[in-house]
């Protein structure tokens, strides 16, 4: 749901790295062992923004739609932009990629498990780029996008967990099993994470700049 990406995003981050990890057997892989964000989730996300998210919603519903619906494209964003770095860093000139009329790979798939969706996710993230930048689209700007939806959503995890902590201190020994947001391994790992999106866009930008 929306409410949960824009209202308790360190429930997102940390199910992102657990559920990725989680199955060591090789042989569940292929359902199990998946990205929290994979196509077919991103894919549920968009298909509730084309639908409109909140659509009847009245009175303070309307706020937590927008919220949601904005929770939805954040996402959406972040995840096909990084997939647009991963492929310039991967040695595809930006010039050479073309947006412009990528088809959806997921199109007529009601529910889309993981063995259905395509095998280079890129797919699916061209495609989800093409639909949020139509026109002529300039890569240092949409890097610096990047930037600021990542940074963004690890405040937001940060955030989150130190509201849980607020909460927690009503509850008799929450503190004991349960360390603070600036200590919390989940809130470190993404501030890391953050600060190594920034150093590949850098690095990229300066790549794809020579190359232009």
């Amino acid at each position: 749901p929306g409410w949960v990406l824009y209202s308790t995003q360190y429930t997102v981050a940390r199910a992102w790295d657990k559920f990725k990890n989680r199955v060591k057997a090789t042989r569940h892989k292929w359902y199990s062992g998946t990205e929290v964000m994979r196509c077919g989730v991103l894919e549920v996300m968009r298909r509730e923004l084309e639908r409109g998210v909140g659509k009847g919603c009245v009175g303070v519903e309307i706020v937590k739609a927008e919220r949601g619906a904005r929770a939805y494209r954040d996402m959406l964003k972040m995840v096909a932009l990084e997939g647009l770095m991963k492929k310039v860093e991967g040695g595809m000139r930006w010039d050479r990629i073309g947006l412009g009329g990528a088809r959806n790979p997921l199109e007529g798939i009601g529910d889309v498990m993981p063995w259905m969706e395509p095998k280079d996710p890129w797919e699916y993230h061209k495609f989800l780029l093409s639909t949020f930048y139509p026109g002529p689209s300039d890569f240092a700007s949409m890097m610096q996008e990047l930037l600021f939806l990542h940074g963004d959503f690890v405040e937001g995890v940060e955030k989150s967990k130190a509201k849980d902590d607020r909460k927690g201190r009503h509850i008799k020994g929450y503190e004991k099993v349960h360390p603070k947001a600036k200590t919390d391994k989940v809130v470190r790992k993404w501030k890391d994470r953050d600060k190594e999106i920034g150093r590949r866009v850098k690095e990229v930008l300066r790549f794809s700049s020579a190359k232009l």
